[in-house]
Parts: C-alpha cells; structure tokens; sequence
C-alpha cells in the first residue's frame, strides 16, 4: 500500500500498456494531487475494494483489461471523476450503486464488454452526463427508466447490440439528447412515437438492423432532427407521413433496402432537405 505516496505532486500517472493483474488496495492512496490515471492495456481481471480511495481523480483509463467486475467501493470516493473509461473488458452488468455517489461524471465509456441489458437504476445519479458509450456489447432489453435521470445526456451510442425493438419509454429522461445510434442491430420495426421524448435528437441512425415498417408519426416530434440515416434495411415501400413533423431535416438515406413504391406525399413539408439517397 501507499506506493506513491511520497510523490506528493503528481497530476498523470500513465501506467498502461504493461503486464499488471492486480491493483492492491490503497496502492494508489495518498496521491491527492492526481488528475488522470491510465492503467489499459493490462491484465486486471477485478477492481478491488478501496483501489482509488480519496482521490481527486478526474479521468480513470481502465480499458483494454480483462476485468470481469468492479468492487462497489473501488471508486466510490472519487467526487471529483469526469470521465472514466471501461472499454474492451468483460463486464457483464453495471452493478446498482457503482456509479451513484460520482455527481461530476460527464463521460462513461463501456464499449466492447459482455453487458447483456440495462436496468432503471444503472445510471441513477448522474445528473451531469453528457456521453455514453454502449456500443458492441450484448445488449437486447433497456429496461424502463434506465435513462430516466440523465436529462444533461447529449450522446447515446447503442449500435451494435442485439436490440430486438425500442420504445418511447426506454427514452423517458433524454430530452436535451442530440445523437442516438441504433444502428446494426435486431430491430425490424419504428413505432409511432417511438423517439416522442427525444424532442432536441439532431442526429438519428438506424442502418444496418431488419426494418420492414416504419409507422406513420415515427419520427413527429423530432423536429431538431437533421440527419436520419435508414440504409440497409429490408423496407418495401414508403408510405404517407412516415417523415411527417421531419421539417429540419437536411439529409436523408434510405439506400440498399427494397423500395418497390413511395408516396406521392412521402416527402411534403420537408423544404430544408437537401440530400436524399435512394441507390441499390
């Protein structure tokens, strides 16, 4: 323990890219100086109890581990932490109450785990958010209210998941959201009112799953949105009022589906748009 501890100034301590497997408790304690701290690129398999106590931590690298789970204590006591990154490990759940006293978090990084689903108290808290990054996991439910208190979220990545469908409730909470990526993965149909809580999204993608159907008033009360990206999919045709409420919207793809008909009326009042891609 206290392996630093008479490095009384240190602001960065870049300790990646090595062979650890493990952070002993209270090894990095003491260090009240310390803003950022890489450790990815090693072999941690679990964040111990204690591992960062007391700190003044405002950037936390644990990427690229296999780190399989995370002590509810391990980073408790970092008040202080803006951004932690958590990307390529082997987490499989967000442990309720990991992340609940870090009232300053701005940026969560768990891209490329194993997480399989999110609950309503995953992200309970974090009032200042404003990314987070969800891609390339195993995510096929959101539970309702999962989002429902990060009303500061401007980015919310969730492609490549397993997503079978969404709902307007999995949305409850993200008013001020900007950019939603929904992209490859299961879905097969857009609901109307679908993305009704999403009243500021200016960037909306959707490629790559299986849509067949896309309902009348899917997106009405998007009307921030200006990019909507629909491509690879399986849509046969475009019907009446499927964009209606889109009147900001300046680009547009629905290339490489099955078009075989569109709506004479498919593309009324959208006067500021001004690419549409249709190739095969």
């Amino acid at each position: 323990p206290y392996t630093f501890a008479s490095v009384k100034s240190l602001r960065k301590l870049h300790l990646d890219h090595n062979d650890l497997t493990s952070i002993d408790e209270l090894a990095l304690s003491g260090l009240s100086t310390l803003e950022v701290i890489k450790i990815d690129g090693n072999k941690l398999v679990e964040i111990l109890p204690h591992s960062f106590v007391f700190m003044n931590i405002r950037n936390l690298d644990l990427s690229y581990q296999n780190v399989k789970t995370i002590d509810l204590d391990a980073i408790s006591n970092c008040d202080n932490l803006e951004q932690i990154n958590l990307a390529n490990n082997q987490l499989r759940h967000i442990t309720p109450g990991f992340l609940t006293n870090l009232s300053l978090l701005d940026k969560i990084d768990l891209t490329a785990n194993m997480l399989d689903g999110l609950s309503y108290n995953s992200f309970y808290s974090l009032d200042q958010l404003s990314t987070l990054l969800l891609s390339n996991n195993y995510i096929s439910s959101i539970q309702i209210g999962t989002f429902i208190n990060l009303s500061e979220l401007r980015v919310l990545l969730l492609n490549n998941n397993l997503l079978r469908e969404v709902n307007s409730d999995m949305f409850v909470g993200l008013e001020n959201l900007e950019q939603l990526l929904l992209d490859s993965n299961k879905l097969t149909i857009v609901k109307a009112d679908t993305f009704k809580h999403l009243t500021s999204l200016d960037t909306l993608n959707l490629m790559n799953n299986y849509i067949t159907t896309i309902e009348a008033n899917a997106f009405v009360q998007l009307t921030s949105l200006t990019d909507l990206e629909l491509s690879n999919n399986q849509l046969i045709e475009i019907g009446p009022n499927i964009f209606a409420g889109l009147f900001n919207l300046l680009q547009l793809s629905l290339s490489y589906n099955k078009i075989a008909s569109i709506a004479h009326n498919a593309f009324v009042k959208m006067s500021n748009l001004f690419y549409i891609e249709l190739h095969s």
